[in-house]
This record gives C-alpha cells, sequence and structure tokens, in this order.
C-alpha cells in the first residue's frame, strides 16, 4: 500500500477484530467493541481479502521448496545449517486446512478448559461433575470457578488474550519482528480490563521502566511460550524461518531458557503434523531423533512421555506434572495427545488432569486440531466460546497472507470490556 502512513502505536490494535470475508465493510463494533481498520480504504482491503478467502489457493505458494521439503527445526541455538529430514510435503491446501484446524483448536480447547483453570484437587472436581454416584458429566465450559482470577463460562484465559497481540501483528505486518510486536504487546496490555498473566505484568512493568530486550523479558519459565507457538507456525510451518521466529516471539517476553526450548520442541512437532501429516505418534517419534538437531534435552523430555505408556492420559499427566511451567505443560499435553481418540476426548482428558488447564489446552488443543481437521471441532462448543468465530477468522486471513498480504491494523476502542476481570 504504497503512500500510506504508518499507523501510530496508539493506533494499532485491541484484543479481537471481525471481518467477513463476503462483506465489503468492516462489522459493527460488539457490545465488547471488538472491530478492525485497514491501512488503506476499507472496502478494497476488503474486497481483496474476500477475493483470497473465495479462491484461497489462487495464489502460489512463495517457495523456493519444491514437493519435498527438507525440514529443519533447528534447536535452543536456531541453528539451521544442516539437513534434518527430507519427506514429503503435502499440498497447500491440505497444509493450510491443518494450520487453521490447529489454531481453531487451540482456541476453543482453551475456552472449554477454563472453568477448572488452577484446579489441582482431583477429588474437588469429580464431586463438582458428579450429580449423584452414577453420572459424571462432562467438565468442558464448566461454570468458571475463578481459582486464580475472575472470569465468564466459555470466555478465553489469559494465556488467550495475551496471544492475542502475535495475532495482530501478524495481520498488520506479516512477519514476527521485535521491535513491533512488542509495542503491539503493551499497547494490547495497557488497555486490558482483565487478568495479567505474571509473565506479561513483568515484561510490562519492564517495558514501563524503558528497559527493552532481554532486560524487559520475564525470566519466568511458564508456558506463555507455547501459547504463541499455534499461530506462529500458523504463519511460518514449512519456512526455514520458523525456528528463529519462534525464539524472537518467545524472547521477547521470557528469557528462561526451558520456555523456548518447549516452545521450539512444540513448533517442531507442530509443523511435522501440519505440513508433513502422518500420525502424532510418527511425528514425536521423528522429533525425537538426532537428525532434527533438537538438544539432547529435548529429547530426554520426550522419553519422558513415550516411557509413560502403561499410564491413563490423566494419570500421566499428573505424574509429569500439571503445573503451570513450560515443561510440565508441553509433556502433560503431548502424554494426553498421545493418548486421545479424537479431539473431544482429548480436551476432556486434558481438563480432568486438572492444574494449569487453559495452557496445556492450547498443546491438546492444536495438536489434535491439526490430526484430525475442523470438523473435529464440536459445532456445540463453538457457540458455547465467545468471540471464538472472531478469531477463527483472524486466524484464517494469517493463512490466507502466507500467499497474499493485505495488512490490517487494529484500532482500540476505550470502552472495551474484556470477559475476563481482575
Amino acid at each position: 500500500m504504497a503512500g500510506q502512513a504508518e499507523p501510530t502505536r496508539k493506533s494499532r490494535l485491541s484484543r479481537a477484530s471481525t471481518v467477513y470475508p463476503d462483506s465489503a465493510e468492516t462489522l459493527p463494533r460488539s457490545s465488547e467493541g471488538f472491530y478492525v481498520k485497514s491501512s488503506s480504504a476499507v472496502c478494497g482491503i476488503v474486497a481483496c481479502v474476500a477475493i483470497a478467502l473465495a479462491v484461497p489457493h489462487l495464489y502460489p505458494h512463495p517457495s523456493s521448496h519444491d514437493d519435498t521439503l527438507e525440514f529443519i527445526p533447528g534447536n535452543t541455538n536456531v541453528t539451521t545449517e544442516a539437513s534434518a529430514c527430507t519427506a514429503q510435503r503435502r499440498d497447500n491446501a491440505t497444509i493450510e486446512a491443518a494450520l487453521e484446524a490447529a489454531v481453531s483448536g487451540a482456541f476453543l480447547a482453551d475456552a472449554a478448559s477454563l472453568g477448572f483453570q488452577g484446579l489441582y484437587d482431583a477429588e474437588r472436581m469429580m464431586r463438582l461433575l458428579s450429580k449423584d454416584n452414577d453420572t459424571v458429566y462432562p467438565p468442558e465450559f464448566h461454570k468458571a470457578l475463578n481459582l486464580e482470577y475472575k472470569a465468564k463460562k466459555g470466555s478465553f484465559s489469559a494465556y488467550a488474550y495475551e496471544a492475542l497481540p502475535l495475532m495482530h501483528t501478524l495481520l498488520g505486518k506479516n512477519t514476527i519482528e521485535a521491535e513491533t510486536f512488542s509495542a503491539d504487546t503493551v499497547a494490547f496490555l495497557d488497555g486490558y480490563k482483565g487478568h495479567i498473566s505474571p509473565v506479561m505484568q513483568d515484561f510490562l512493568a519492564s517495558s514501563k521502566q524503558g528497559l527493552s530486550g532481554d532486560d524487559a523479558a520475564s525470566s519466568r519459565g511458564n508456558a506463555n511460550s507455547l501459547v504463541k507457538v499455534p499461530l506462529i507456525v500458523a504463519r511460518y510451518g514449512g519456512d526455514p524461518a520458523l525456528m528463529g521466529k519462534v525464539a524472537t516471539a518467545v524472547q521477547l517476553h521470557q528469557s528462561d531458557a526451558d520456555a523456548l526450548l518447549a516452545a521450539h520442541l512444540f513448533a517442531a512437532i507442530l509443523e511435522r503434523l501440519t505440513v508433513f501429516g502422518g500420525s502424532l505418534q510418527e511425528a514425536v517419534a521423528w522429533v525425537s531423533t538426532e537428525e532434527t538437531g533438537l538438544s539432547g534435552r529435548a529429547r530426554e523430555w520426550i522419553e519422558d512421555v513415550t516411557s509413560r505408556g502403561d499410564l491413563s492420559a490423566v494419570d500421566g499427566a499428573r505424574e509429569i506434572g500439571i503445573g503451570p511451567e513450560a515443561e510440565q505443560v508441553l509433556k502433560s499435553g503431548l502424554q494426553v495427545a498421545l493418548k486421545a481418540e479424537d479431539y473431544v476426548s482429548g480436551v476432556r482428558q486434558s481438563i480432568m488432569a486438572g492444574g494449569d488447564t487453559t495452557s496445556r489446552a492450547h498443546v491438546v488443543g492444536a495438536l489434535l486440531g491439526a490430526l484430525h481437521g475442523d470438523e473435529a471441532l464440536p459445532g456445540a462448543w463453538q457457540k458455547k466460546a465467545k468471540k471464538y468465530m472472531e478469531v477463527k477468522q483472524m486466524a484464517h486471513i494469517v493463512i490466507v497472507q502466507r500467499k497474499t498480504f493485505v495488512p490490517f491494523h487494529i484500532n482500540r476502542d476505550p470502552a472495551q470490556q474484556p470477559e475476563a476481570s481482575k
């Protein structure tokens, strides 16, 4: 969009936006004030997106790769010097569908899991789900217990809301650069009225003090790093830049080495599923080989998960640990996903494991969404999850922009009130 002035930081990004492909205008603001403004004339931009959405594979993928893709997931140092594996890459339409299902599956699982966020007492959970001795009700979309912060049934967790600045950065720039992502994160947190996680509290406080880079990043090893991964893979899956972009996004907010390692490992597995297909067991077995370039510590994590094959999903997750640390969340999430027969059963088992249910939901939901596809995400759940369709539509545009970029800039409504309150 030549000749267009770059929007100011104040004008960039709010929480979520809604763009319908069959409309020449943005939707009216909802009761929570979500809306989108393009960097050019709205009608022209949305018309371009309408074409891209209506004919999603009209444009060829801008990649030098042929039908076989040299897949290099990198390691904690994000090296991409040697070939890790040559495997048959799926066609672009199949890849894009899997990427969208991964992001949608992660956010939907998050909303479904919010009710029991922070509940570590398995017996209490069973009492809450049992009406009598014979009936145990499904755990999804349970009334929020508000153990860590206040929230409404069906809303997204703090983790999910804090991932939205990354969505907005991708919509506006189609890339992840530390300076832009930092500004978008601060702008979001400044206007956000809901609960802010400790990692983001650390980052915001440091940024307000004028610190940047490693000095602004939180030293906590929590699972905020993992929640970013499905969106990053949605944009960079199949691209050699993937692991470097994971590092950029994670290290902006967290300096902890294990938080980054967990994100790299999750990204490698999710990319394997979406770009090459196959089973989750095959993806996990492949990523644990030395040829992938991941560190020995990452392979030890995989071995720790696969060694618990005799345990149930719930028991295995609890034995691994169900706290908020990235290592525990990734490993317990893999334990659940590997045992799951389908998307619904996997998300339910993840909730039943308890603890930091919503961060683990992003791991389980993304993996099983990518594996089983969008059709596996229950329509009834989608109706219960507030703002789910808005996020799904934004994720679709991020994926469309892999082929042709149409920038969007998100404006903030000062009156906007999120569903989760402090």
